[in-house]
């Protein structure tokens, strides 16, 4: 998302100027924010439309022409690797296309920030045009962008409710308030020529108004944003530790996946609950999907199981959603625990405290199954 900016004001610079470098800065930035994120990307392209139309003012078809030509290059740069993964027979990485399909749905509010922002943005339209073409030019720039990010941060209101359209508008508006206010007091700032007392006078606004921001809202430290607890992460340290590779399997949430990936085996506990029954003697044998019937050939297994369910310290919106789901799921975990140790042995605790509780399932496989689990099934 860092990127969206310097796309649209590299390509806004080739275009008034017609520098090369301008040109590869502005692309280079534009094929970033593509390899990185879609979203980025469209509202990067977004930007750069804001530029090209700023850029009428100084209309150069030749430029305009290298600027379509370059992006219609970045795009197909960034199409490629998935092009070529399509055709290998790769597919989308299920979580992610979850995500992708993932909806929530709030409303945003007008804040302080986003009214002096516009605000400011009014004054350095009117003061831009006063103080010739080219400060009115890239004040038109900007507005473009803060009405870009202004439309998409209200989306939701307006019943656009996929997660990752709703889940970036903060963070292109955090961009485009700083660009908006600082439009203002650069186009309110006076030359170097002009008197000493105007000079000082407007420092001592700007210092003004800065303690000012300073006093109502003081900075503070960030807080790291995670899905789980430090004794989640500690407990899959330990078994990482302690159990060989590929051996053991985690039952958990979305989370554990990325910890478990190329190290050990990951299932989600909706699946686990859903493709496994507690009751039956034989041990864990797919009941449901396309492994129906097959038995779980992993030594140990873990299932983590929240008592409390784990709420991220900064309670943002979007995940409100995935709370609520694990809290509906929860019950549904302690049932299938309580109704699996009332036909088996062989389920221990692994690890408890307050708000988790680790189990621990070992299925020894006798040296047949486990020939096979190494080596593939028919050999012998």
């Amino acid at each position: 998302m860092i990127f969206v900016l310097p796309a649209g004001w590299f390509v806004y610079k080739y275009l008034t100027r017609g520098e090369r470098h301008d040109l590869i800065a502005g692309l280079a930035s534009l094929a970033v924010t593509g390899f990185v994120h879609p979203v980025a990307a469209l509202l990067a392209g977004a930007a750069v439309l804001s530029a090209c139309i700023a850029g009428l003012g100084s209309f150069s078809l030749r430029r305009y022409l290298t600027v379509l030509a370059g992006g219609l290059a970045t795009v197909a740069l960034v199409i490629a690797p998935l092009a070529i993964g399509y055709a290998l027979g790769v597919k989308p990485n299920p979580s992610g296309v979850e995500f992708m399909q993932m909806e929530i749905s709030y409303q945003r509010e007008i804040s302080p920030a986003l009214v002096a922002a516009a605000a400011s943005l009014g004054v350095g339209l009117v003061t831009s045009l006063l103080r010739g073409k080219d400060r009115f030019l890239r004040a038109i720039f900007a507005a473009g962008v803060f009405c870009l990010a202004v439309l998409f941060y209200f989306c939701p209101n307006y019943g656009i409710r996929n997660a990752v359209i709703v889940t970036r508008g903060p963070e292109l508006l955090s961009l485009s308030l700083p660009m908006a206010i600082g439009l203002a007091t650069g186009s309110l700032s006076p030359s170097l020529r002009a008197p000493a007392a105007l000079r000082v006078l407007y420092s001592v606004t700007v210092v003004a108004l800065l303690g000012a921001v300073l006093w109502v809202h003081w900075p503070e430290p960030t807080h790291p944003y995670t899905m789980q607890s430090d004794p989640s992460a500690d407990q899959y340290l330990r078994i990482s530790s302690e159990y060989p590779g590929s051996d053991w399997m985690i039952v958990g949430n979305d989370e554990m996946y990325a910890l478990s990936l190329r190290v050990g085996w990951h299932m989600h506990v909706a699946d686990f609950i859903e493709t496994y029954p507690p009751d039956d003697r034989r041990g864990l044998i797919a009941a449901t999907g396309p492994t129906t019937g097959e038995v779980l050939d992993v030594p140990h297994i873990f299932i983590f199981h929240e008592k409390n369910v784990f709420e991220p310290r900064l309670a943002l919106p979007e995940v409100k959603a995935v709370i609520a789901a694990r809290q509906q799921i929860n019950p549904l975990l302690s049932e299938w625990i309580q109704r699996y140790r009332a036909t088996h042995d062989n389920i221990s605790l692994f690890y408890e405290d307050d708000d988790l509780a680790v189990w621990h399932i070992h299925q020894p496989l006798d040296p047949q199954r486990e020939f096979q689990r190494i080596w593939g099934p028919g050999r012998r």
